[in-house]
């Protein structure tokens, strides 16, 4: 599959990419919370290339140590992912925040399934290859397996249908070890909610990964079937630059943001009152494909409003780029920023 560089302003400094291998559609972790209205999925080293080089920023630029904070952190596979990795796990301390009150107590009972077929089941496969391998080791290094628990951890339909079909499923269940149990703390909260929320030690890293979309309501596939832009309460330019202006003073300096590999994180249809010099028609973008050919007035954003807020000012500069895939092609976006002043 071809992967087409996107036209930037000559900053490109990236140190690193990764070229995501197109997975499953639904993660180890699959429920619905009615009350945040929104779908919990989660896998354990989801996007890790993008991951790793998070972690290694923090650890290059944090020598001492250093707080990380995980938004939408669903049931904690994410953070559990980000501890087993860290070098000196002594240093760090992870602090992870869902806006969903069933994904922080699924998080807080601890308990995690992995199922055959889905990205992460290698960690169930005694033959993985060296690279998966490696991650299989780190895996067992904080985790431990433990019986089937008597709570229904999946709630999905696509689970149901998955299982149901597959005379060979497998699923496991594992905990964190006792003696890491303290090293993540998992609390209801909103990345919006930022400036309020009180640390204790550096912070050198905040991820919100395949998250930003939700919270400005980019609904970019609705807008081409529809062949319309719809109308949104939330100004995405608006929303990027608050978020971007709260991430900047919380960050310590140095100190990394990731957004997550969903092109929804990263492509943007246009709002209504979007302004024109900002956006440009699909039919004349380069995201365009003859099977949405009827959509082709729909307006995009020209460039990623999460983008433009960190461009602003040379205040953060890209150190990771990640290969994100929008209609059967993909596309570089940096995924990884670091604050530079």
């Amino acid at each position: 599959m071809q992967i087409l560089p996107l036209e930037n302003s000559g900053k490109n400094k990236a140190i690193n990419i990764s070229h995501r291998k197109k997975s499953p559609s639904f993660g180890s972790f699959l429920r619905y919370d009615s009350v945040a209205r929104c779908t919990l999925d989660s896998m354990f080293y989801r996007e890790n290339d993008a991951l790793l080089s998070v972690i290694r920023a923090v650890e290059r630029n944090f020598p001492k140590g250093a707080e990380i904070l995980d938004f939408a952190c669903s049931n904690g596979e994410e953070a559990i992912s980000i501890f087993s990795q860290l070098k000196d796990r002594a240093k760090y301390f992870i602090r992870a925040f869902d806006i969903s009150p069933e994904a922080i107590a699924h998080a807080r009972a601890g308990i995690h399934s992995v199922f055959s077929g889905c990205f992460d089941s290698f960690i169930l496969d005694n033959h993985a290859v060296a690279k998966k391998a490696k991650l299989r080791d780190l895996f067992f290094s904080v985790m431990e397996p433990v019986e089937s628990p008597n709570i229904a951890i999946n709630k999905s339909t696509a689970y149901f249908n998955f299982r149901d079909r597959n005379p060979e499923f497998t699923e496991k269940y594992f905990r964190v070890k006792d003696e890491h149990a303290s090293a993540i703390e998992y609390r209801k909260g909103d990345i919006r909610s930022l400036d309020h929320i009180e640390t204790q030690r550096p912070v050198g890293a905040i991820l919100f990964r395949n998250a930003f979309y939700h919270l400005c309501n980019n609904k970019i596939l609705e807008a081409l079937q529809y062949k319309i832009n719809l109308a949104s309460s939330v100004d995405k330019r608006e929303a990027a630059q608050s978020l971007v202006r709260k991430i900047y003073d919380k960050l310590d300096k140095k100190g990394v943001f990731a957004i997550g590999e969903h092109f929804k994180d990263n492509i943007f249809v246009a709002d209504l009152n979007a302004p024109v010099e900002k956006t440009v028609r699909f039919a004349q973008s380069k995201f365009f494909h003859d099977k949405y050919m009827a959509s082709g007035n729909v307006m995009f954003m020209k460039k990623s409003p999460l983008v433009e807020a960190l461009e602003e000012g040379d205040r953060f500069s890209p150190i990771h780029y990640s290969a994100v895939e929008f209609l059967g092609r993909r596309f570089l976006f940096p995924t990884v920023w670091q604050k530079v002043k």
